[in-house]
């Protein structure tokens, strides 16, 4: 995975791994890059295993020194919470004000009392209404 003795920080320790697939230690190298999310030093290397085809990243850092691969600042990805919060309303302000056919809508004393907030949503974004198509020929 690295080459050229650059280590980062804590010192990966690297081991050749055989094929995930079928166990095959034969691989060819297919690619090389860098880390260029993160900055982490070393080359990559991206090997194709000769017996089955799978791709795989090799050397890799073993079980005790994976967690020196990651910088402080790696979190998994995540939607963030108010963006998907806002689709949710968007979602049922077009339901229940627009009548698109995304669900089903709110009872109607629900929908008369929300109506100044969803009016308020709707009016902020552009939504396109349905677009009729009547094909030629």
């Amino acid at each position: 995975m690295m080459n050229g003795g650059t280590e980062p920080e804590g010192s990966w320790r690297l081991q050749d791994v055989p094929c995930d697939y079928c166990g095959a230690e034969a691989a060819d190298v297919v690619c090389t890059g860098f880390d260029r999310l993160h900055g982490l030093p070393g080359q990559f290397s991206v090997v194709v295993c000769r017996e089955c085809g799978l791709a795989r990243t090799n050397p890799q850092p073993t079980p005790e020194s994976l967690a020196t691969a990651y910088p402080k600042s790696y979190a998994p990805h995540q939607a963030r919470p108010h963006a998907a919060a806002l689709g949710g309303f968007l979602r049922w302000a077009l339901v229940n004000y627009r009548n698109y056919p995304l669900g089903k809508q709110a009872p109607a004393l629900v929908r008369w009392l929300m109506r100044p907030v969803a009016m308020l949503a709707l009016r902020r974004r552009r939504v396109l209404g349905y677009v009729s198509y009547e094909g030629s020929g």
